[in-house]
């Protein structure tokens, strides 16, 4: 979806360990956009154009670190996360990035209401929020139907109104050991 749009993106692993290590968790994120900014050239990006993207607790970890305002960061997508969280601190909701909070209607593990507050609390704090609501979608993206799935053209058209594509073309990134060259393409 998002190379085919135009993007390069990065999957972060984080170690795992619940509420009581979270700590490490986005200790780990941090780490990993320290990263990518510090190799931005040799990967072929801007480093001042970052958009983070999680789901569930990921984008609960996306949202924290967003709430640090890391340099480059100028964007966050939300898919399905947890906004109401304990013993985690709450999350802030004056970020200085745009924010996309994506979340199905019919979710039984967060309520969508949730989704509604955290994103109406950006607003209302100066910040930039969109919500979109997935009719009848649960908590977890990846069991969404295809009829759900209009969400990704609407998120890739959020993505362009933040950080447009750059002109140049999609190239694939190279080394002597990796090539990164995978192209979403729906079967008919």
């Amino acid at each position: 979806l998002l190379t085919r749009a135009g993007y390069n993106w990065f999957s972060v692993d984080y170690r795992l360990g619940g509420l009581s290590r979270y700590g490490e968790s986005l200790a780990d994120i941090r780490a990993a956009v320290s990263f990518v900014r510090c190799r931005a050239r040799e990967l072929g990006i801007d480093g001042d154009r970052l958009v983070l993207l999680g789901e569930d607790s990921g984008a609960h970890l996306a949202a924290l670190l967003a709430s640090e305002r890391p340099r480059g960061v100028i964007g966050t997508v939300l898919v399905g996360g947890l906004y109401n969280v304990t013993p985690a601190p709450g999350i802030a909701t004056d970020a200085n990035a745009a924010v996309l909070v994506v979340h199905g209607s019919a979710d039984s593990e967060v309520p969508v209401a949730e989704a509604e507050r955290y994103c109406t609390a950006i607003v209302h704090a100066g910040g930039r929020c969109r919500f979109l609501n997935v009719e009848g979608a649960s908590h977890r993206s990846e069991n969404w139907w295809p009829s759900q799935w209009a969400y990704k053209r609407e998120l890739v058209a959020w993505l362009a109104s933040i950080a447009p594509v750059p002109p140049e073309p999609f190239r694939p990134y190279t080394t002597t050991t990796l090539v990164k060259d995978i192209v979403f393409s729906q079967s008919p």
